[in-house]
């Protein structure tokens, strides 16, 4: 059965869509452009940043998140597969003007699970933010 067609969620966007995928690819085109690449957020060198993680993820190979409303964990035990800014956000650095705001000692392992939940608990508007 084919699957049904809704407009493109960008505003003002008459492009259809299949259901479920949200914008259409020239809106999502537009939207990453706009959003720039990682140098382009703040964010310096791709290949320091790989090799911060790295650092970050050999170091904590299994998922250091705690429970903040209790302040005490870690309370997972997963892998660690992603390298997280921590306590402070990386616009946060990058807006105080911190020179080097992927240093190791501002990150931690966490899994890709406990990254979605803290980043949708302490981000304005959860991921929806772009």
């Amino acid at each position: 059965m084919p699957r049904a067609m809704k407009v493109c969620s960008k505003p003002g966007c008459p492009e259809l869509v299949p259901a479920g995928t949200g914008r259409c690819a020239g809106c999502r085109s537009e939207a990453n452009r706009a959003r720039g690449g990682y140098a382009t957020r703040g964010g310096g060198n791709a290949a320091d940043w790989r090799r911060a993680r790295g650092a970050c993820l050999a170091r904590d190979p299994v998922c250091r998140c705690i429970d903040e409303r209790h302040g005490h964990g870690p309370v997972c035990t997963a892998v660690a597969t992603v390298a997280d800014h921590y306590p402070e956000t990386k616009a946060d650095l990058v807006a105080r003007g911190v020179t080097d705001p992927d240093a190791l000692h501002r990150l931690r392992g966490v899994c890709a699970s406990c990254h979605g939940k803290h980043t949708a608990e302490t981000t304005p508007g959860g991921w929806n933010v772009r």
